[in-house]
């Protein structure tokens, strides 16, 4: 399937370099420009997560935040890893509790939390 989508980008900047510069644009030149849009459509993909469990876990993760701002990020990823066992592993939790931003300040002293799900 991925060929066929790099195919038709291919074709379709083709179409539209070939109208614009008719006579200027050799094949050549046209490859590199196909090649580096392909590659730069790519590489904005591939800076996502892939997860289908991101926009769940984050959204638990700033619930649960809301509720307990004086939860341990530790205590909030054994729950999230526990909940989500087999099926987003503990780094990437981890990573997106880090990436994600909504970590509140540190608080004089740790509560206990339980997860927070969206109603």
């Amino acid at each position: 399937m991925k060929n066929n989508g790099d195919n038709l980008a291919r074709i379709g900047i083709k179409l539209l370099m070939e109208g614009v510069f008719s006579d200027e644009i050799s094949i050549r030149e046209f490859n590199e420009i196909a090649q580096k849009a392909i590659s730069d459509a790519q590489r904005e993909k591939a800076k996502r997560p892939r997860s289908p469990y991101y926009s769940e876990v984050i959204e638990v993760i700033k619930l649960t935040w809301e509720k307990y701002p004086c939860g341990a990020k530790t205590a909030l990823l054994d729950a999230l890893a526990a909940h989500y066992h087999g099926k987003v592993s503990r780094n990437a939790l981890d990573n997106w509790i880090s990436l994600s931003g909504l970590r509140p300040p540190k608080p004089e002293k740790y509560t206990r939390l339980e997860l927070v799900f969206p109603q």
